[in-house]
């Protein structure tokens, strides 16, 4: 399935699969860029991520394993 992302200055702000008309979901950052918390369009939190010192993730994060979320500490793939 295609993917589309959505960026401004920089910053991974969206994705939605296959057309634009798909479910979209949004990231949601810390002040270093790190995606902190994944939500679908009507705000609900689908994923959250804690982070270790060097970007390992803790042990209390929770992803969503229908929608995948490959950008993570300081928002890098």
């Amino acid at each position: 399935m295609k993917k589309t992302y959505i960026y401004a200055n920089g910053e991974i702000l969206a994705q939605h699969d296959g057309s634009y008309t798909a479910n979209r979901y949004f990231y949601l950052h810390d002040r270093l860029g790190s995606v902190r918390e994944f939500a679908d369009a009507s705000g609900t939190v689908i994923s959250y991520y804690n982070y270790q010192p060097y970007g390992s993730l803790r042990g209390d994060s929770q992803g969503n394993r229908l929608v995948t979320n490959p950008f993570m500490f300081t928002g890098q793939y």
